[in-house]
């Protein structure tokens, strides 16, 4: 991830027009904007030798279609400068680049249940009550929706288990922290002028 965000600040100082980064990448940017004297000082001052700026978009479908366009020309300016295509883990397509909605959630007081789990919890209900309304409570039609029932407890708990597991796994290992947020309005971020060239980032919110 490290080095993938350093790859786009390569980009941002060097391409020919304005960049927008992956998710994983902005959220890199993210938390290394909010160390404030590494980014002023280290990077830009030190490094750079100009300012890198993260401005936020407008928004609406005008700026979405700009920041799709403009993804796609930093995937190729991408494979052109570094000679090999982005991983695809770190630098979706454009079409999943563009779909994700986050917001922020506080686990002490919510569960966060994957969709595919909560729709085997709530079919599953239903379903053995049809069954017991269809067999006319016979001991057959019990027996069954409580196994459904088992079932789809048993899914909704390794669902949740599963979340914990990976949202664990992306804290400790996707160099994102855990302090970056984004919106679910699915806003964007705006050009950001290093020297004559811009980095934008799309995606997101702040």
């Amino acid at each position: 991830m490290v080095q993938e965000y350093r790859r786009f600040l390569f980009l941002a100082a060097t391409a020919a027009g304005a960049v927008t980064p992956s998710d994983a990448v902005d959220q890199a940017w993210h938390l290394h904007l909010a160390y404030t004297r590494s980014y002023w000082d280290d990077l830009c001052g030190g490094v750079l030798g100009r300012p890198l700026h993260h401005g936020p978009t407008a928004g609406g479908a005008q700026e979405q279609t700009r920041y799709q366009a403009q993804y796609v020309a930093t995937l190729v300016a991408y494979e052109a400068a570094f000679g090999t295509p982005p991983p695809p883990a770190i630098w979706p397509p454009v079409e999943r680049r563009f779909a994700a909605r986050f917001v922020r959630a506080d686990r002490a007081t919510l569960w966060l249940v994957p969709k595919r789990a909560a729709l085997i919890s709530v079919a599953a209900p239903a379903a053995g009550v049809a069954l017991i309304a269809a067999t006319g409570g016979t001991v057959a039609g019990v027996l069954v929706p409580l196994v459904v029932l088992a079932i789809g407890a048993a899914a909704v708990g390794f669902g949740r288990r599963h979340g914990r597991r990976t949202r664990r796994g992306q804290s400790e290992g996707d160099g994102c922290g855990s302090g970056c947020s984004s919106s679910d309005s699915g806003g964007h971020h705006g050009d950001s002028g290093c020297g004559g060239h811009g980095g934008g980032c799309g995606g997101g919110g702040d």
